[in-house]
């Protein structure tokens, strides 16, 4: 009976641990592409800029 409970409760435990693992994972993930946008968006913006002041 005990060890059942203790089972449980591990199962639990790695089930938490996995989850957050996969969160922070999928955060991560998140952060990086918004990172990656921002820089995309910079090149973009500043490589408009750059061409409006050639032209003029």
């Amino acid at each position: 009976m005990e060890f059942a409970k203790i089972s449980i409760i591990l199962l639990i435990f790695l089930i938490l641990v996995f989850c957050s693992f996969k969160l922070c994972v999928v955060l991560l993930l998140l952060f990086s592409f918004n990172l990656l946008a921002l820089w995309l968006f910079f090149y973009f913006f500043s490589s408009v800029t750059l061409w409006l002041l050639l032209k003029s």
